[in-house]
């Protein structure tokens, strides 16, 4: 357990350098103090001119929109500070004297994200009060208190991911310049954050934004354990230099992927490489390590079906697009194998291809995403079978009897999807909690190397063989059962 006392000291420190240092200071409080009375005119002004619309329509998005840009604007300096954390001190040659001092490094590293929330987080505050201080003097319009709960949590928690993420950063690279060369992978993600939520405050969906904080919170906690996973001082005072060493990484990645999985971790060098191998040894403990991911997947996958069959209850097709689908055996018959098969792809070589890039392409997306990413496609898919299975109920037709134009090959193309997903879902989460003694590379390249293997050992076979079911046996099944 980290105690309190250190984390503030260390806090306290900080605060005081960045109280003292007028480029941080000045823009801060122009931006706390200056700018909420400039956006109370731009609102005085928006409202005048909306008088000759709706100007209840008008005031009812332009309200919330603008105590959002208030509120969101001071934090950006959380990121400015948290960038120069580390590698500031490094630069500035007190870096060492910190790392000496005699606390752990847990409570350093959450000292330094204290400090850099915390002028940020206040100034937020104040900018926001002097906005909904000024507003109704100005247009007799105040800020709901509700919505000033939702740009707070809004505000505090995506302050909190971008300091967590540039912590990180600020601790993993040797120059200012590097770290804010970085930053682009926090400021895009945060900028796409704000763009979709000024969306959702302009579609008058307020009660979405609390869902937004809840997500947010999710990854601020995930990005928080990845730091304290990560952070060591040791390391941090040996870092001399920044370098891509390609060859290093592949060297890297085969001595993980001759090894068996558990050899591996622990280093061992284990038995030879061989096919022989791979199947009786490497592919039970693969299944091992990523069982959960695998019962998660699954689980997400009959979910994404549920949602997507109650989905045709909110959002159904529209009056007549059903009207041509095929309904009686003689309708099956006329459409024929060969139309069949144009429609469920044409090739086997293309749906095989398409369908491994897909999976392939989301499960490497994962490394930037904590895995997230990788589950996309399975949920797409399963989610648009489950809308489709539930229109057809909801016209009439037999959604059991249709599903033979999935089940021949989605018995072996979806067990496929879902060990993809799995191991993609497992590689970008393993960040979070990286084997003892594992960098953040090796740790990553430890799961290519357990994707790389189950993509071919298992997904390529079952996707190649699904490839040649769906053209070849789905389409003569479809029309012996439905065009019977």
């Amino acid at each position: 357990m980290t105690s309190l006392r250190p984390i503030l000291l260390v806090a306290r420190r900080e605060l005081k350098e960045n109280l003292t240092d007028w480029r941080i200071t000045l823009p801060a409080g122009i931006l706390t103090l200056v700018f909420p009375w400039l956006v109370i005119s731009a609102t005085e002004f928006g409202i005048r001119y909306a008088q000759r619309y709706d100007p209840e329509l008008v005031v009812a998005r332009l309200i919330p929109y603008a105590t959002m840009v208030v509120g969101f604007f001071p934090i950006s300096f959380s990121l400015v500070i948290a960038l120069e954390s580390f590698v500031g001190e490094k630069e500035r040659n007190t870096l060492e004297a910190l790392l000496s001092t005699p606390i752990t490094d847990r409570a350093l590293y959450f000292g330094k994200v204290l400090s850099s929330l915390a002028l940020p987080v206040v100034g937020s505050l104040l900018a926001m009060g002097i906005y909904t201080f000024g507003l109704p003097r100005a247009t007799g319009h105040a800020v709901p208190l509700d919505l000033l709960g939702q740009i707070f949590l809004l505000i505090l928690t995506l302050a909190l991911g971008m300091v967590a993420g540039a912590v990180v950063v600020s601790s993993n690279t040797t120059s200012v310049r590097a770290a804010n060369l970085l930053a682009s992978f926090i400021v895009i993600p945060a900028m796409l954050l704000i763009s979709f939520q000024a969306l959702v405050i302009l579609w008058e969906q307020r009660h979405v934004l609390w869902y937004i904080a809840a997500a947010q919170a999710l990854v601020d906690a995930a990005l928080v354990r990845m730091g304290v996973q990560l952070f060591n001082r040791e390391e941090l005072l040996s870092r001399t230099q920044d370098r891509i060493r390609p060859t290093r990484a592949l060297h890297t990645f085969w001595a993980f992927f001759r090894q068996e999985p558990m050899a591996a971790v622990g280093r061992d060098s284990g038995t030879p490489l061989s096919l022989g191998r791979l199947y009786r040894r490497d592919l039970p403990q693969l299944l091992h390590r990523n069982v959960w991911a695998i019962v998660l997947s699954t689980g997400l996958a009959v979910g994404a079906f549920l949602l997507g069959w109650h989905m045709v209850r909110t959002l159904p097709l529209p009056p007549g697009a059903a009207e041509n689908w095929p309904t009686s055996g003689e309708d099956w018959r006329a459409l024929g194998t060969d139309s069949l098969r144009q429609f469920l792809g044409g090739s086997p070589w293309r749906i095989f291809l398409h369908n491994l890039a897909r999976l392939l392409g989301a499960a490497l997306a994962g490394l930037f995403s904590f895995g997230i990413a990788a589950v996309a496609p399975l949920l797409g898919t399963m989610g648009l079978l489950g809308f489709l299975a539930g229109e057809a109920a909801r016209v009439g037709l037999d959604w059991g009897a249709l599903s033979v134009l999935v089940w021949p090959h989605g018995i072996l193309e979806i067990p496929a999807a879902i060990l993809v997903t799995a191991a993609g879902l497992r590689m970008g989460a393993s960040v979070l909690s990286p084997p003892s003694g594992f960098s953040l590379g090796e740790t990553l390249l430890l799961g290519l190397a357990d994707l790389v293997k189950l993509v071919l050992l298992l997904a390529v076979p079952l996707l190649f063989l699904a490839a040649i079911v769906e053209i070849y046996l789905t389409p003569w099944l479809a029309l012996q059962i439905l065009g019977g």
